[in-house]
């Protein structure tokens, strides 16, 4: 045997036993994952056209302001 067998031989002989493949999965798993009914950002919003509104003033009038004070 060459050094290179004898090297491959010792390493082989301290790997860790095999994982698990990934067909071993549970259904549930992938079930709970794929399966949950698709929600997008307009589904979760909750916020009245005008309490946005309100939101955007405010954060325009601190930004106002903010701009305002480092002018001066």
């Amino acid at each position: 045997m060459s050094f290179i067998d004898k090297t491959i031989f010792s390493i082989r002989s301290r790997c860790p036993d095999v994982k698990q493949e990934v067909d071993s999965r549970n259904v549930a798993d992938d079930d709970r994952i794929f399966h949950t009914p698709f929600q997008t950002d307009a589904q979760l919003q909750e916020e009245s056209p005008e309490q946005m509104l309100r939101k955007k003033t405010n954060r325009l009038l601190l930004q106002a302001v903010l701009n305002k004070i480092s002018a001066a």
